[in-house]
């Protein structure tokens, strides 16, 4: 209680210092305009040549004024700030506090084995969550989880619709990614309530927040397929593919672009036809450059031989371009589209090195003995630092394949886990209308047979 008293004491008197400051900012802003309008007037009574030196005199003294009203300005709005931080303090902190446990008893009933569990679990974290809206309306992770609930556990679309669409509204100035997380959620609603043109508008949302993430623009590819947009879909898909890969697979196992018209299903595979030959023809002309910067460093390698000059260095060289060119052409036999790509990623620099060796034997006929050394030395260097980069174009491209192959492990391990939950959730719907279907036949029996003598007993099977 003294505490609080303090507290309250400590503000009155940081008001009345409040009051003071704005006081002594009106007045010294009065005498700034009273004082600018005298030498004003004093200014314009003076001969022409002195003009000049009037406004300046006006000029300083507006300055000196507002100098003051922005010091008494800045000092005011730290103690408003200071005021404000104290008062939204505890709120804010009780929202935080909120929103754990939401968290946690969302998470607690996500992994309950019983139906009444998972259930009371839910309702804890959709009253901790409101409780949250309540302290913070614009917490949109709240809402998230609250959309989340709504739907996927009650079935609920209005109020998920509402809860997404806020937690879109106030994630978006701070964080495109969760506001795009939010339309496409939307979007997914949409669609299952059949009304594909506002899931075709909120994807579209979601590919203007996060252009360079794959999943808007392939679940927009996926809206356009719906509403029957073709060249739209087309486009859609292929930047998706173009950003990950992945979503190939993606493409030739949704169910949304293979259950619709046949216009649908022929443009896709159209679109995946040609994602192909593209990757095919890039494949096909870094291996061409590769050939020719092959061909152009055996003749620099037999012109510095004929020098005595030491070649090993770009034997070695020749040696791992031919075993690299080696394994593109083992992938481009094959014509997958990831094979192409890998074959295209394998040789990635051969066509810079071509024209640097071919550069360099021109050089070699044109300069005289002396030129030739130093210029065997730069390519030596040269040949060096591009086997180097190859090691490490090698290595970025190990490690990115092992990237790709766990991203798409843990994506078959969400699929398969969302699949074992989807099945033990209709299991369980299942169970309970079974158990309802047995009542009401207990209960027809009930009214045919009132007296419990009459009442035959109902065989375990019927269960």
């Amino acid at each position: 209680m003294k505490s609080q008293v303090e507290a309250i004491e400590s503000l009155g008197s940081q008001l009345e210092y409040l009051e003071e400051s704005i006081e002594m900012a009106l007045e010294a802003t009065r005498d700034a305009i009273i004082r600018g309008t005298a030498l004003q007037v004093r200014a314009l009574k003076k001969i022409q040549n002195r003009m000049v030196q009037g406004f300046r005199d006006l000029e300083a003294a507006f300055q000196f004024g507002l100098t003051q009203i922005a010091g008494q300005q800045e000092q005011s709005n730290k103690i408003l700030t200071d005021v404000l931080a104290v008062l939204k303090a505890p709120r804010k902190t009780e929202a935080d506090e909120m929103r754990e446990r939401g968290d946690e008893a969302y998470r607690n009933g996500v992994t309950a084995r019983r139906v009444e569990d998972r259930e009371q679990w839910m309702n804890l974290a959709l009253r901790a969550y409101g409780d949250c809206i309540e302290k913070n309306p614009s917490d949109f992770s709240a809402l998230f989880s609250i959309g989340t609930i709504l739907f996927y556990e009650r079935g609920a679309s209005e109020g998920a619709l509402a809860s997404f669409r806020l937690a879109a509204t106030f994630s978006e100035p701070y964080s495109a990614y969760h506001a795009a997380l939010a339309w496409l959620q939307i979007a997914y609603i949409r669609r299952c309530r059949k009304e594909q043109e506002h899931a075709y508008e909120a994807t579209r949302e979601a590919v203007r927040l996060q252009p360079e993430w794959a999943e808007t623009h392939f679940q927009h590819a996926i809206s356009c397929a719906l509403t029957s947009r073709e060249s739209e879909m087309k486009e859609s898909l292929k930047t998706a593919i173009r950003l990950d890969r992945n979503y190939w697979f993606r493409a030739c196992t949704e169910p949304e672009l293979w259950v619709g018209s046949e216009m649908i299903r022929h443009t896709v595979r159209e679109t995946l036809e040609e994602l192909r030959q593209e990757a095919s023809q890039k494949a096909s002309n870094e291996i061409a450059s590769a050939e020719v910067a092959v061909a152009d460093l055996d003749r620099l390698i037999e012109a510095v031989y004929e020098l005595s000059l030491p070649t090993d260095q770009a034997t070695d060289y020749r040696r791992e371009a031919l075993t690299a060119l080696q394994q593109a052409r083992h992938l481009y036999a094959q014509q997958t589209y990831f094979d192409l790509l890998d074959a295209h990623w394998i040789l990635g620099g051969s066509a810079v090195f071509g024209g640097l060796a071919l550069q360099s034997w021109f050089a070699f006929f044109v300069t005289p003995v002396v030129i030739w050394i130093f210029v065997f030395a730069i390519i030596a260097a040269g040949l060096q630092a591009h086997k180097d980069d190859c090691q490490s174009c090698q290595n970025r491209y190990e490690a990115k394949k092992q990237e790709l192959e766990r991203e798409r492990e843990e994506e078959l391990a969400t699929a398969r886990h969302a699949l074992l939950q989807d099945y033990a959730h209709r299991q369980v719907q299942l169970e309970m209308q079974m158990d309802r279907e047995v009542t009401r036949k207990r209960q027809v029996l009930a009214r045919l047979f009132p007296s419990d003598h009459s009442l035959p007993a109902l065989p375990e099977s019927a269960t």
